[in-house]
């Protein structure tokens, strides 16, 4: 079975299953994020707001979180993970016309294996959301 991407812009989060291979069960899971902008000159300011089973996982809210610890395979099972990403763009020194889209990319991965790359790209629209909730299962 094919992981679908659970990422929403500027919506609501929709409950999209994740489901974790079994030989990856004893494997810690990490979540990444990725921002890109199509336009050097811009820069971006993220706040991401992360959650498993309710619990505040990432705190700092920025910068973009690398590898960030889940949990092992087994202890997410059942469990949810909401993840909520503000990007405001800005063009220092001024305006700057329209701001650039923005590919917004989530990872996760059962230690060094990619499971899944789930992308996003946004409209024009200055700030934009990402919304995601996740509910990982272990395949039986």
């Amino acid at each position: 079975m094919v992981n679908q991407n659970p990422i929403q812009l500027d919506k609501p989060p929709v409950e999209t299953d994740f489901v974790i291979p079994k030989k990856y069960a004893d494997s810690e899971i990490s979540l990444s994020i990725g921002v890109e902008l199509n336009e050097n000159e811009w820069k971006y300011t993220p706040v991401h707001h992360i959650y498993l089973a309710g619990n505040n996982l990432y705190p700092e809210k920025t910068p973009d979180p690398t590898d960030l610890i889940l949990k092992n395979g087994s202890a997410l099972d059942g469990k949810f993970l909401a993840v909520i990403s503000n990007i405001s763009r800005i063009k220092p020194g001024g305006n700057g016309g329209a701001a650039p889209k923005v590919m917004y990319t989530l990872l996760i991965k059962a230690g060094d294996t990619l499971m899944g790359r789930f992308q996003k790209e946004s409209t024009t629209a200055n700030p934009c959301d990402f919304s995601s909730l996740i509910k990982f299962t272990i395949q039986p």
